[in-house]
This record gives structure tokens, C-alpha cells and sequence, in this order.
């Protein structure tokens, strides 16, 4: 009886490392398949808003589907999309006032606190995707320039 104790103790150390190798290998896995789909939302989201209206951006980004997006990654991701839709409605409003100075220095100061908005949640959503250690995409109005 006494000489089952130090086998049992044995076999445990033997198994500990085995099992620890396999949690952090799942780990790496899970890290990995994690960042490959933030990677794509993120290539959906690329769309060249050099070339598209406010409401062109936001339509495009609000149909990118989440997949198994983190949580973390996924509000961030809509309050950018939100923050689009935003700053569309403003421009759209804008444009369906009568022409003249007064009207417009009306939506000026929102049409600006939109795109700060939209600015800032896109920082947030890049800063979340390199934490799950997601390669950012190049720009897509870059590569336009570039071709």
C-alpha cells in the first residue's frame, strides 16, 4: 500500500505537463481561430470610403454577419457600424435644408462630433482586434492609390 502512493504521485507529475501542453495548444487554437475572424470582419469592413457616401459605408459595413466574433470585438465592431448610420442621418439631414449659412453652422458642429465618433469607435475596434492579435488590413483607399 505504501508503494502505491509515490506511483500514483508519479504518474500525476507525468501527466500534469501532458495536460497543461494540451490546454495552452487549445489555447493557441482558440487565440487563432479567434483572430482569423476578426481578420475577416475586418476585410468586409474595408471598403474604400474615399469612393462611397456615409450612407454607402454604413449600409456596407451594418450587412457584415458576425460569425463567432468575440462579444468584446462584436459591440465594439456595431457601435462603429452605429456611428456610421450616425454621421449618414446628420449629411442626409443637412441636405435637405434650404441652402444658407445659418442652417448649415447648425449641423456643423454635429456633422463634426459624428466623425470624431466614427474615428473613435474604429480605434477602439482596432485596438480590440490586436488584443486578440488580429492583423489589421491595409486600407482600402491605399491599395486603390497603389494600383
Amino acid at each position: 500500500m505504501h508503494f502505491c502512493g509515490p506511483i500514483v504521485a508519479i504518474s500525476l507529475g507525468l501527466l500534469a505537463p501532458a495536460t497543461a501542453t494540451a490546454q495552452s495548444e487549445s489555447k493557441a487554437s482558440t487565440r487563432s481561430a479567434v483572430s482569423i475572424e476578426i481578420e475577416r470582419i475586418l476585410m468586409a469592413d474595408n471598403v474604400d470610403v474615399s469612393s462611397l457616401s456615409s450612407r454607402g459605408v454604413a449600409d456596407a459595413i451594418a450587412q457584415v454577419a458576425r460569425g463567432d466574433a468575440p462579444n468584446d470585438f462584436w459591440r465594439a465592431y456595431r457601435a462603429h457600424v452605429l456611428a456610421w448610420q450616425r454621421l449618414a442621418d446628420i449629411e442626409e439631414r443637412a441636405q435637405s435644408v434650404p441652402p444658407g449659412f445659418a442652417a448649415m453652422a447648425n449641423f456643423a458642429a454635429e456633422l463634426d462630433q459624428a466623425n470624431r465618433e466614427v474615428e473613435a469607435s474604429f480605434q477602439k475596434v482596432t485596438r480590440i482586434a490586436e488584443e486578440h492579435g488580429a492583423r489589421l488590413p491595409v486600407a482600402a483607399a491605399e491599395l486603390a492609390q497603389t494600383s
